[in-house]
């Protein structure tokens, strides 16, 4: 039996304009009352992703944010979980500076960025808010979980994932605008085992649904693996469940009802 359902949210529970369907939501509802914890777990920050969770009515499960480095509890505290070495961090920064990327950098309480241009500040608004968003010297954090640069266009990608300190991984989301930084050990599989041992839940207890590289480390483990069908080829590749469908037709309650809730008459309807 499926206990807990890991979510993200861009271009997997969201439509194109970033918006929740009724069906989708719906299906979050009926999830939770049967009784499986609904739980997103996303690259955005946590603004943004209480937004979705107060809309959702999920505020009793905790989340996460930032691809794994903050667990997200909007009843009590934030836990910030994982981040740059200091050292590794400044040199990067500074060689960032010497290019003259353009760059932010998530923190607990936020995002700070530099040399911002408009690409830079379309992303921002569009993934992050701007809500929490200030240009500053990003050298003056304390702890920063992931660094996003951005990319003049595909051809750039090796060269900047070439940049990335030892310990530190990088993932580009195919013709994105970023490459994103961030330490070993951060992925959403990260923050999620955080939760699920929290809750004493198992692999064999979890299901995940995603459409990008960094949602695989959820796959990694969850009995079931679920890619939506707009996924890129690594992402299918490494999910046990491909769906029929783009996350402009509903596929989050798609897999909510096929293969979570075992619904057929709402699979119909959905």
């Amino acid at each position: 039996m499926i206990k807990l359902f890991a979510v993200d949210l861009d271009d997997t529970f969201l439509d194109k304009n970033d918006n929740m369907s009724k069906e989708n939501i719906n299906a979050v509802r009926d999830l939770v009352d049967a009784g499986v914890k609904v739980v997103l777990n996303s690259g955005r920050t946590e603004v943004l992703m209480r937004e979705h969770i107060h809309d959702l009515g999920l505020e009793d499960f905790k989340h996460v944010a930032i691809n794994g480095a903050l667990i997200l509890d909007v009843k009590g505290e934030n836990k910030l979980i994982s981040y740059f070495d200091k050292s590794s961090y400044e040199n990067f920064i500074k060689e960032l500076r010497a290019e003259n990327r353009g760059f932010f950098c998530y923190h607990e309480n936020g995002i700070m960025y530099e040399n911002a241009d408009e690409k830079l500040m379309r992303h921002i608004e569009r993934f992050h808010t701007l809500k929490k968003a200030c240009e500053g010297d990003t050298l003056s954090l304390d702890k920063c979980c992931r660094v996003a640069v951005v990319r003049e266009n595909e051809e750039d990608v090796p060269h900047l994932r070439a940049l990335a300190p030892k310990g530190v991984y990088t993932t580009a989301r195919p013709y994105g605008e970023c490459v994103s930084y961030m330490p070993d050990g951060l992925n959403k599989a990260n923050g999620l085992k955080v939760i699920m041992d929290e809750y004493k839940i198992t692999a064999d207890e979890v299901a995940s649904i995603g459409d990008q590289e960094v949602d695989t480390y959820m796959f990694d483990i969850s009995k079931y693996g679920i890619a939506v069908k707009n996924s890129d080829d690594k992402t299918k590749e490494a999910a046990d469940i491909v769906l029929p469908r783009t996350n402009n037709e509903n596929a989050f309650a798609y897999a909510a009802y096929k293969y979570i809730l075992k619904d057929e008459d709402k699979l119909k309807h959905g």
